[in-house]
């Protein structure tokens, strides 16, 4: 998954995200909260939801998993 926010170069992290369909991608429809990067704090901090946009793109997560599989050498 990828979120970003307007003027930010640190993306965001979404919890309890809800997604709608759009072809080959997920939309966020909605999430119970977000927390961004606070670096000279180091930690994650609350943030509010506006402006978020995150896009999931399952095919591409379903090829990463099946790459990291280790080969299974036939018997």
């Amino acid at each position: 998954m990828q979120c970003t926010a307007p003027g930010e170069d640190a993306g965001r992290v979404v919890h309890g995200a809800r997604w709608r369909g759009s072809g080959h991608e997920l939309h966020l429809a909605g999430a119970q909260g977000a927390l961004r990067v606070d670096a000279a704090r180091r930690q994650l901090v609350d943030t509010d939801m506006s402006g978020i946009d995150c896009v999931r793109f399952p095919d591409r997560e379903a090829m990463m998993r099946k790459l990291q599989q280790p080969d299974r050498v036939p018997r």
